[in-house]
């Protein structure tokens, strides 16, 4: 049976959810690993592109830039003006490794966002509660 199956990274939502509540505490974990995060509006897009279309058995969905946790805490801390303790956060065994090697990255995404999230950040600072498209 012909089937599409859209699977994404994680989403600049929820990098910046994470990232504000911990900040209210001034301290944000940081593990070491490596995340693509990519805007919903834009996997939306993609999902709905895909239901459009032909079935194309599995698709994945990254965003345009690969980045360190710490480089994330660093761009939300520049973008809200917070500043907040940076705090390593060991992650030990097959997780920990997973994650740092790249686990949560797609480097042979099929549909790649082009909304940084520096600039999604920077978008939702100035109107709160909208979504890019």
């Amino acid at each position: 049976m012909p089937f599409s199956i859209v699977r994404a990274t994680q989403f600049h939502e929820l990098a910046s959810a994470t990232l504000a509540a911990a900040g209210k505490y001034r301290v944000l974990p940081v593990p070491r690993m490596r995340l693509q995060t990519v805007a919903a509006a834009e996997v939306a897009s993609a999902v709905a592109d895909v239901t459009e279309g032909e079935p194309r058995g599995r698709i994945q969905v990254a965003g345009p830039d690969v980045a360190t946790a710490r480089d994330l805490a660093g761009t939300w801390e520049a973008v809200t003006g917070r500043t907040a303790l940076m705090l390593p956060l060991p992650l030990p065994g097959k997780i920990g490794r997973a994650l740092r090697s790249g686990a949560l990255t797609a480097g042979d995404a099929d549909v790649t966002g082009t909304i940084t999230f520096a600039d999604w950040l920077t978008a939702q600072q100035a109107h709160p509660n909208t979504y890019l498209e």
